[in-house]
C-alpha cells in the first residue's frame, strides 16, 4: 500500500460542522440534498470525512479547508444520486492509489449517476469499481466535479485552495482563516452585512471600503442566504 502524504497547504482554514453545513446550503438546491450539520458529524464518525476526529466530542470537533471542500465533494455526489457506501467506496479506493490523505480535496474529479472517477495517467478510472477503466465518448455521460474549486500544485503536491460558491465570493485557506470573502480582497463578507444590518446604507459602506455598491449587496445577499440556512 502506498504511503500517505501530507500537504501543509492542505490543511489551513478553521470551520466548525455548523458552519460548513451553512455554507453548503447556501450554496446547493434544496433538491441537491444539501447536507446538515448532523449529517457532517455522521461522516466524520463513520470515518469517511476527518477520520482523526472520529474519536473527539462532537462540539470539540473543527475541521480545515481541505474537509470542507471534501464535504463538498461528498455532497455533490449525493446530489449526483451516488450512493454513501459507493462514495466511501471511492475515497478509500484514490487514497490507496495516489498515496495521499484527502484525496476529495487534492485531485479532480469527474461523475456519471453511479460512479465516481479520476485520471490515472491519460484514462479514467472508477473507484467505486476498484479502479476499472471508463469506456466511450467521455463527455457526454461524465460530469466534472467543482468547477467553481482551484488547485495550487501538481500530481501528489496538488490542493485545493480556493473555493467560490459564488462569482463574487471566495473563501481561501490562508485568508481571514478561510472565511468567505469578497472574491479578489481580504474583506469577510460578513463584515460587510453587519454594517449594512446596523443600519449603514450599502452605498455608505461601499465608499467606505472603497468598493461597488454590487459588491456590497453580493456579500449581503451572501450572507443572508447563510442564516437563511441556518
Amino acid at each position: 500500500m502506498a504511503t500517505i502524504s501530507v500537504t501543509p497547504a492542505a490543511y489551513a482554514g478553521i470551520y466548525l460542522p455548523t458552519e460548513a453545513a451553512s455554507y453548503l446550503r447556501a450554496t446547493f438546491r434544496q433538491s441537491q440534498r444539501p447536507p446538515t450539520s448532523r449529517r457532517i458529524h455522521s461522516w466524520i464518525t463513520s470515518g469517511l470525512l476527518a477520520r482523526h476526529l472520529a474519536d473527539i466530542r462532537g462540539r470539540e470537533r473543527v475541521i480545515d479547508f481541505a474537509d470542507l471542500i471534501s464535504c463538498q465533494a461528498i455532497a455533490s455526489f449525493r446530489a449526483a444520486g451516488i450512493r454513501l457506501q459507493d462514495i466511501r467506496k471511492a475515497e478509500q479506493y484514490f487514497r490507496e492509489l495516489y498515496g495521499i490523505d484527502k484525496p476529495f480535496a487534492r485531485r479532480a474529479f469527474w461523475h456519471s449517476s453511479r460512479d465516481i472517477f479520476a485520471k490515472l495517467g491519460e484514462v479514467l478510472v472508477a473507484g467505486t469499481r476498484g479502479g476499472q477503466l471508463a469506456l466511450g465518448i467521455l463527455d457526454d455521460w461524465v460530469v466534472p466535479l467543482r468547477v467553481d474549486i482551484a488547485f495550487a500544485g501538481e500530481d501528489d503536491l496538488a490542493a485545493a485552495n480556493e473555493w467560490k460558491p459564488d462569482s463574487q465570493i471566495s473563501l481561501r485557506p490562508n485568508v481571514q482563516f478561510g472565511q468567505p470573502c469578497l472574491a479578489g480582497t481580504r474583506i469577510p463578507t460578513w463584515s460587510l452585512w453587519s454594517y449594512v444590518t446596523a443600519g449603514d446604507s450599502v452605498e455608505y459602506v461601499a465608499e467606505a471600503y472603497h468598493l461597488k455598491v454590487e459588491d456590497v449587496e453580493q456579500a449581503v445577499e451572501w450572507e443572508d442566504g447563510l442564516r437563511a440556512a441556518v
